[in-house]
């Protein structure tokens, strides 16, 4: 009798998801935290990462694995990626105004974000609407995005790089691609994968990795971003390696705006140690 009960009550469970979701995608319920991207050798910050929250009324501030999964694959997470592009076209044109400075903030593009047919002109459309040049924003698609059909996420890339927008590959290593597929794809810098930064000095494989990718980026004229940066060792490990840039808890966890933009005026504190739990 009681069989179907389980797989029932979870697909309940996910319409009822679904639902609150859209609920707060109407009442604008979601929300921008900016994490610091920055050059290891320098504390000013003039950019910065996209990340969302959902200011739950009830249950408070929720990260993305709490809600991003049951937006994936329906049209609700390309409403969410035009409400998060809108707010930080405006709060990087209110930053810019404030500091005299180029901010850049960097957004990332889901799936079917991507592959939508109206992508260039959304973007295009949010940058006039706040009076920004194209270089105000940087976007980050991941591999496995791009690989699932090279030829024709390279001439979407190259539609939006003619157009000024800088394009990162996000979580670099994890996908299918190869730096050599790359070479031939309009992009302007690599992140690396958090999982590979964290088995630095840890795994000796990986290290070698993280090695080899950095030089051949470098070699393709490739800037790298190492993500999920938790120590001061790590840090100089990719010092070390030519990696340059970098983000994560060693530096700042992802701020509300207020907090982030007084990171713009101050620039960050020296990085002595990570804190002992993520925020």
């Amino acid at each position: 009798a009681d069989v179907g009960i389980g797989p029932t009550t979870e697909l309940m469970d996910r319409l009822r998801t679904r639902t609150a979701l859209q609920g707060a995608l109407d009442r604008r319920e979601f929300v921008v935290h900016y994490q610091p991207i920055v050059a290891l050798h320098d504390p000013t910050v003039d950019t910065f990462e996209a990340l969302v929250r959902w200011d739950h009324p009830e249950r408070g501030l929720l990260p993305p694995s709490e809600f991003l999964p049951f937006m994936v694959g329906n049209p609700a997470i390309v409403t969410l990626g035009r409400q998060v592009l809108e707010t930080v076209c405006g709060q990087v044109a209110d930053w810019r105004r404030t500091h005299g400075r180029p901010v850049t903030v960097a957004v990332n593009l889901a799936h079917r974000e991507f592959w939508s047919p109206d992508l260039l002109p959304t973007v295009l459309g949010a940058l006039e609407r706040h009076g920004l040049p194209p270089d105000a924003l940087v976007l980050e698609i991941t591999e496995s995005v791009i690989m699932t059909d090279p030829d024709a996420a390279r001439a979407i890339m190259d539609a939006l790089h003619r157009h000024g927008l800088r394009l990162h590959i996000d979580d670099f290593g994890t996908g299918h691609s190869s730096l050599n597929v790359l070479r031939t794809f309009p992009v302007d810098a690599l992140k690396i994968d958090g999982s590979f930064v964290r088995e630095l000095a840890v795994v000796e494989q990986t290290t070698a990795l993280v090695r080899t990718i950095v030089t051949m980026s470098r070699a393709l004229g490739l800037e790298v971003v190492a993500e999920c940066v938790e120590t001061p060792e790590q840090a100089e490990q990719l010092r070390t390696m030519g990696c340059t840039v970098a983000q994560g808890w060693l530096f700042a966890r992802a701020l509300p705006p207020e907090e982030a933009g007084a990171l713009l005026a101050a620039g960050l504190p020296r990085a002595d140690r990570a804190p002992e739990t993520p925020a």
